[in-house]
């Protein structure tokens, strides 16, 4: 180094401790505290890491005869020192901020759409049940339609009966004051006693055969309304289609065993005298006007001999059927729903 200054290797040495004890001075008033050797050991390991073992020794050189020269010479090192750390500071931020921006909306992006596959997941959950409800919905609806559109008009038809059947119960009524008025008659004129029973039992006969063919009508009745509520089917029992009997139907069977009504007998128009022989869809009858649905249990005898039997049909309609030897069976089996008979 003595020979690149063109003097001693001690004057070397002593111009260099002068030039790195000036840069000291300078970067204490600056505010940096360094030792010698500690800003001697940076400006070496700058020097190496900067630039080429070759350029290194040059720029050394020129730097410390430019600090033989006095305090401009420091000023020009530390000024090449200070841009030096300065842009690889700045080439260090601006590839670490590079490298991060990067990662950060990245990882954003990925909490987003995991939030957003969440949410995505929920709606498909919920729309999933949404879809099973509806299907459920769809189900009952469709079953609630299981009455074609000829059972439906024909339960129109049978609540238009009622009205009618309270005529004919109001006939009934009428019949029954006319019974009283013979009764009456009877104990008045004293007309002969056998003739006049005949009347009466025949009388009552007629009473009781309306009675039942309207209570028939109305267990009909009561079966449509069961069955629109429950996907077309009829009730297996008297019990199922009592909600939906007429008061009308109820009349004896809400009286006590020892009470009557003025002046009328009981008819035995109670759910225990009569029964369901059908049970199964309205939909599955293919003709409702042969099939019975609903029966009397016992038979009762007519005045002019043979016997009485109270049936209920699929259609809605109501018959008296007479046996002559109290035998219905045959009658009956050709009016009793057959699958055989459904599948031809």
């Amino acid at each position: 180094m003595g020979q690149a200054l063109g003097s001693s290797e001690n004057a070397a040495q002593k111009r260099v401790a002068r030039a790195i004890e000036e840069l000291r001075c300078f970067l204490k008033r600056r505010g940096g505290a360094l030792s010698a050797g500690a800003l001697a050991t940076a400006l070496a390991s700058e020097a190496v890491t900067a630039a080429p073992a070759g350029l290194a020794t040059h720029i050394s050189v020129t730097a410390l005869a430019c600090a033989a020269t006095g305090g401009g010479g420091g000023l020009t090192l530390f000024k090449i020192m200070t841009m030096t750390k300065l842009k690889v500071g700045i080439i260090t931020a601006v590839v670490a901020a590079g490298v991060a921006t990067p990662l950060v909306v990245q990882q954003r992006a990925q909490a987003r759409l995991v939030q957003l596959n969440q949410g995505l997941r929920q709606q498909v959950d919920h729309l999933a049940r949404e879809n099973a409800r509806l299907s459920n919905l769809e189900a009952q609806a469709n079953d609630a339609r299981a009455l074609s559109k000829d059972q439906l008009s024909e339960l129109m038809k049978l609540r238009g009966e009622v009205g009618l059947l309270r005529k004919q119960t109001n006939e009934l009524d009428r019949l029954r004051q006319e019974n009283r008025q013979l009764h009456s008659s009877q104990a008045s004129v004293g007309r002969d006693t056998g003739a006049t029973q005949i009347d009466s039992n025949a009388e009552m006969q007629k009473q009781e055969g309306i009675a039942k063919l309207n209570y028939a009508k109305y267990w009909v009745l009561a079966f449509y309304l069961y069955a629109e509520k429950n996907q077309g089917q009829f009730p297996v029992s008297l019990d199922q289609a009592a909600p939906f009997l007429p008061d009308e139907a109820k009349v004896e069977a809400n009286l006590a065993a020892d009470e009557s009504l003025p002046y009328t007998p009981k008819f035995g128009l109670t759910p225990d005298r009569f029964e369901v022989v059908y049970q199964g869809a309205l939909a599955d009858i293919a003709n409702p006007a042969s099939i019975i649905v609903f029966r009397e249990k016992q038979a009762w005898p007519r005045s002019q001999g043979g016997w009485n039997r109270a049936y209920g049909f699929a259609d809605g309609h109501s018959e008296i059927h007479v046996s002559q030897d109290g035998n219905f069976e045959a009658w009956e089996q050709q009016h009793m729903y057959s699958p055989a008979a459904r599948a031809q």
